[in-house]
């Protein structure tokens, strides 16, 4: 990112660090996050190419080790995974216990759902959405994928919109304003967080509550994601998060340790089949290759070799 500006503090200092598909700049001022895809990728080369995508091994290997040339061309495409996830139901999935969990949380905080307008920004695949809908006065869910967004409306009956973080201004793509906005895991995606904040005021009222949850900066979250075609854009520091709220008149009222884990954990698992093994053994040799390069980079990035999850809640009031 040489000569390139931060896209909040607007300095030109980074750290670096190479992963599979990612390059990763820190700003060494405001700590913010940047990735940018790489070019090429070790193992994506002609000759190799050819033989994954005419044989088996495509099944196997090409989703994380090749170019996935679709989502290069077209980022929306990997979200589209949400129009099967939806039709099959959130029952014996992750998102069954994640939807508990949240229903509690909010209880927890006192964050009121029963007979109030819900936001649900990049919600997919929506079964959180589903849940408060039942008791909720009013919810609408935004996706990155028009494909996603279309087969949540007609599988769960919700209010679904398309919505981009770095293309679209939120008061333009739904009608506030709402009593509680849900943020959950999505703003890693958002390239200029102070805009995007100063444009939900759009969708606020003096009353609303804003529920963010997200990962900061470790050199474990970008290991884990490196395989990925499309990960998180930016990662931004809590006090960055805070400083753009309080900015808008939202201070922060609670912020939260969401728990962390290992950059390898839960690997690519495939319930213990042949295929899985040999996926996750060849993706741990890599990841200890680049594990070695990033832990001799120079800088001050954060070293842990863990993925930490945050929440932060924002209100113009008391909770």
């Amino acid at each position: 990112m040489r000569d390139v500006l931060c896209s909040n503090c607007a300095s030109a200092s980074f750290s670096w660090v190479r992963t599979y598909k990612h390059d990763w700049h820190q700003c060494n001022d405001c700590r913010t996050l940047h990735r940018v895809r790489r070019p090429s990728y070790p193992l994506d080369i002609a000759p190799l190419r050819a033989l994954i995508e005419r044989t088996p091994l495509r099944k196997l290997f090409g989703a994380t080790l090749l170019r996935v040339r679709e989502v290069v061309a077209e980022e929306k495409k990997f979200y589209d995974i949400y129009e099967k996830a939806v039709s099959e139901g959130v029952s014996g999935t992750k998102w069954e216990p994640l939807t508990a969990m949240r229903l509690k949380d909010f209880a927890r905080h006192g964050i009121p759902i029963a007979g109030k307008s819900i936001l649900e920004i990049s919600g997919g695949p929506g079964f959180l959405s589903k849940a408060i809908q039942s008791v909720a006065r009013h919810v609408v869910v935004t996706e990155f994928s028009k494909i996603s967004v279309d087969g949540m409306a007609s599988a769960l009956g919700i209010d679904a919109v398309q919505f981009d973080y770095n293309q679209d201004e939120i008061g333009q793509r739904v009608k506030g304003p709402f009593d509680v906005i849900l943020i959950i895991y999505s703003i890693g995606f958002c390239n200029d967080l102070r805009g995007f904040v100063r444009s939900l005021k759009a969708v606020m009222h003096d009353e609303t509550i804003v529920y963010v949850c997200h990962s900061p900066a470790t050199l474990g979250l970008m290991l884990r994601w490196q395989f990925d075609e499309y990960t998180f854009t930016r990662c931004w520091e809590l006090d960055t998060v805070a400083k753009c709220f309080a900015e808008i008149g939202y201070p922060e009222r609670a912020r939260e340790d969401e728990g962390s884990y290992r950059y390898d954990f839960q690997w690519y698992d495939k319930a213990g089949t042949g295929i899985g093994t040999i996926l996750k053994k060849l993706h741990r040799v890599i990841g200890r290759y680049y594990r070695k390069r990033a832990l001799r980079s120079g800088g001050s990035m954060n070293r842990e070799l863990v993925q930490k999850n945050v929440k932060q809640i924002f209100s113009a009031g008391p909770l």
